[in-house]
């Protein structure tokens, strides 16, 4: 009953720390899609998914760099 609330900074921390493990889950079924893809026949069917494929996993990438940066802010704030 008498517990604190957690501070902003720390509550923000958690949050990004989630969300970059929700990245990184995308980002590693987007692989799995790209190691099963590679096994198939190639056809240009494929080569159109493979193109799709990567710029998925580069888009997913940048979420990731983002989700970093925001960890690092929300650190970094409470260390300076």
């Amino acid at each position: 009953m008498n517990s604190p609330f957690p501070n902003a900074r720390d509550f923000e921390a958690a949050q990004a720390v989630l969300d970059l493990l929700q990245v990184n889950a995308d980002l590693a079924r987007l692989g799995n899609l790209l190691k099963l893809a590679l096994d198939e026949p190639l056809s240009a069917d494929l080569l159109r998914k493979f193109d799709e494929l990567t710029v998925s996993i580069s888009s997913t990438r940048d979420e990731l760099k983002d989700v970093v940066r925001k960890i690092d802010r929300t650190i970094g704030r409470g260390a300076k």
